[in-house]
């Protein structure tokens, strides 16, 4: 016997709903093209390199299209009307720079513009979109995309830096790729990225998920427990070659949180398991990982001690003065940049890529953190606003989050802005097209999430039935139950 209610339920879909469905759609391409972007322009057709590194705006913009035809953004809009209002500014701003000549150039521009802009519209329309069974599609799917990408990172940890795996197909050096060195004369791997940001961005992003997986009562799993296995062996043997002191920092600051969190969680195995599976995972990895990967252990070691020396030099607190600078660093650029700034893109990897330097400075030398590349390219007055813009952005993701977790008994919301919240306050998500991406796409997840498990029940039992789903609308409790 079916219960046409539950079912209707099951799917989240009304008689209207084809936009929310391509929509979703629309955001899992964005996915994986997120994840193989890389791998074309290095290994397919690095001569249109600079090209492809725009190939996912089109779906982009379709997704636009798609959502302000049907409506589909997130109430409140505060945040996304100040970020449009921002960008509008900024857009102005490039106008002047363009009209006054110089080394800016409208490339240049459109570079900065989507960098800080195109994507950020993007969370508001996640959030409003995403079902239960579309959260628990993107958490398989992230941990089959680390699945894919760590044995290539391990070849690529083997290989020399002048191997295929690492520079790319292309014999012109214009267009190889140069992979950051780890130590024992080691690079650290990219997998299917072009750059190791992006291994770092997909490492910790499956072990939110992977927390998430571990904590949540069986019948809500996300995905099966051999997929879980494998991507618990892949993000670990991914933190092991991978040599980035960023992806052990953030894996820590997640797992930390999950257990944190773990007494306010929906039933006592709830409780348990987000507190011992992921202490004895930390124990196991410590252990084996000089055991199996001696070698990876070394150049770890080596990274570690080199960048901890230069550290120790440089911040009275060594790698904690290093993340504290990251705060702090815009601070000297404020009365040495013009009021006006230099004009978005002028301060990113493109600039540098382009030959951007200022009075003979590289861009990169002379701003390496985004909050500083904000006041040279946006001027001191409008850096401050962006700045300020997204740290109560990410307050606001975060408050969000917190709430849905402790009102639902389920985790995914706090873990999903432990990985994505250091990117949206202060990472580099306007300055790194990798971060970027991933930046403002789980930003959306984290807030689909906080909207859809606020209406779970909290004593981590399938529901019995439901009611038969409305029309979209913007409250969590609003959101079908898709438990099953």
């Amino acid at each position: 016997m079916t219960n046409a209610p539950v079912d209707a339920a099951r799917t989240n879909a009304p008689a209207d709903d084809t936009g929310r469905r391509t929509v979703v759609r629309l955001v899992f391409i964005l996915f994986w093209m997120l994840i193989f972007e890389g791998s074309v322009r290095k290994w397919v057709a690095p001569q249109f390199s600079a090209y492809l590194y725009f190939v996912r705006d089109p779906v982009l913009i379709c997704l636009y299209v798609v959502a302000l035809r049907h409506g589909l953004f997130m109430r409140p809009r505060h945040f996304m009307t100040v970020g449009l209002i921002i960008a509008a500014i900024a857009t102005l701003l490039s106008a002047v720079h363009l009209a006054t000549g110089g080394q800016y150039t409208l490339l240049l521009a459109a570079y900065g513009f989507r960098n800080y802009f195109l994507y950020m519209p993007l969370p508001f329309i996640i959030g409003r979109c995403f079902t239960y069974d579309d959260l628990t599609r993107i958490a398989r799917f992230t941990m089959l995309a680390m699945i894919i990408a760590t044995p290539l990172a391990v070849l690529q940890f083997e290989a020399p830096r002048s191997s295929v795996l690492n520079r790319g197909i292309s014999t012109d050096q214009e267009y190889q790729f140069e992979n950051l060195g780890s130590g024992g004369g080691r690079v650290r791997p990219a997998g299917t990225f072009t750059s190791v940001m992006g291994m770092t961005q997909l490492t910790v992003a499956t072990v939110a998920m992977l927390m998430w997986a571990w904590a949540v009562p069986r019948s809500r799993r996300p995905a099966s427990p051999w997929l879980v296995r494998l991507a618990v062996l892949a993000a670990a043997t991914a933190l092991a070659v991978g040599g980035s002191r960023t992806s052990f920092v953030q894996s820590c600051l997640v797992i930390l949180t999950g257990i944190a969190i773990s007494p306010f969680l929906a039933g006592m195995g709830a409780k348990f398991k987000s507190f011992v599976a992921p202490s004895l995972a930390v124990v196991a990895f410590a252990i084996l990982f000089p055991i199996l990967l001696p070698d990876a252990f070394q150049a770890f070691a080596d990274r570690w001690q080199s960048a901890s020396e230069i550290e120790n030099q440089q911040f009275a607190l060594g790698w904690a003065g290093r993340i504290l600078y990251s705060f702090y660093d815009f601070s000297r650029l404020l009365g040495q940049v013009p009021a006006l700034g230099y004009g978005i893109g002028t301060g990113g990897n493109g600039a540098v890529a382009m030959g951007i330097s200022f009075h003979g400075v590289n861009v990169l030398k002379l701003a390496e953190e985004d909050w500083s590349r904000h006041v040279i390219e946006l001027g001191p007055a409008l850096a401050i606003v962006f700045i300020l813009y997204r740290a109560s952005f990410g307050a606001w993701v975060a408050t969000r989050s917190l709430r849905a977790t402790l009102n639902s008994g389920d985790p995914l919301p706090i873990l999903l802005f432990a990985y994505c919240g250091v990117a949206l306050v202060e990472g580099q998500i306007t300055g790194h097209g990798l971060v970027n991406g991933f930046g403002w796409l789980y930003v959306g997840i984290c807030l689909a999430a906080g909207n859809v498990l606020s209406a779970l029940p909290t004593d981590g039992s399938e529901p019995n039935s439901v009611d038969r789903p409305r029309a979209l609308t913007d409250t969590p409790s609003s959101f079908p139950n898709l438990m099953r």
